[in-house]
């Protein structure tokens, strides 16, 4: 993928993922079909988990260790 495609493709989300939040805080018609309101709220709920994941990484977070009976 060159440079060029990548720039269009963050903002082109990032539309996305707005238009799918206002739909869903102004209840514009979601609430009527269950799975759109299901993949409404995984849309509006990726940013904030991204958000704690960076911040985790930033802070020095490491993967726990494994244990030796389930590994």
């Amino acid at each position: 993928m060159t440079g060029g495609k990548r720039f269009w493709a963050i903002p082109a989300l990032g539309l996305v993922w707005l238009a799918v939040v206002l739909a869903w805080a102004f209840d514009l018609g979601i609430s009527a079909h269950p799975a759109l309101g299901w993949i409404a709220f995984l849309v509006t709920m990726a940013l904030p988990m991204l958000a704690l994941h960076l911040l985790g990484k930033r802070l020095g977070a490491t993967r726990s260790p494994r244990r030796w009976d389930d590994a």
